[in-house]
């Protein structure tokens, strides 16, 4: 009796992780069947401590929706992987963060064009980017529009922030 629980419990499991990683492939869709083409910009996408990088966010949505919010945040993670094989921990650790708000609360008519656009400015103390096999020093702006109703659209670009 306890084997056939396992193999259901194993079911379930296999279940719920297949759920998980097919929403996280399906969110971006739907949240797309509402906005319709979003197109969202990072300049320059290699940059150095001090520079402004320019964020802009165009959208013409097929139906009417209402934005919650739309930001951006400007992200420095230093991310270490330590032990081998099986015994692999990932640790990561936030050396900077910045979100800039490019609109509030908006009601967006059909066929509206929105175009929204900000700089965040790359910290004076910015280590530069770095990757080796087991470290990594990582900048990214993630853009997210928060759809009333819907789920969110995220976007990640990765930034290249060279030594000053």
């Amino acid at each position: 009796s306890l084997q056939g629980g396992g193999s259901t419990l194993g079911v379930l499991f296999a279940l719920t992780v297949a759920l998980v990683f097919g929403w996280r492939a399906l969110k971006p869709k739907v949240a797309r069947a509402r906005t319709g083409e979003v197109e969202i910009g990072v300049y320059p996408n290699e940059t150095r401590a001090g520079e402004r990088l320019q964020v802009e966010v165009r959208l013409r949505p097929p139906r009417a929706l209402t934005l919650n919010a739309v930001r951006a945040r400007l992200l420095c993670q230093e991310i270490a992987v330590s032990g081998s094989g099986t015994r692999k921990t990932t640790h990561s650790h936030t050396v900077s963060s910045q979100v800039l708000e490019l609109s509030k609360r908006r009601r967006v008519s059909a066929g509206e064009t929105v175009a929204l656009e900000g700089s965040i400015t790359v910290p004076e103390d910015a280590p530069p980017s770095f990757e080796a096999p087991d470290n990594k020093v990582r900048w990214t702006v993630t853009t997210e529009l928060d759809i009333e109703g819907w789920p969110d659209l995220e976007d990640e670009q990765v930034l290249t922030v060279f030594p000053s």
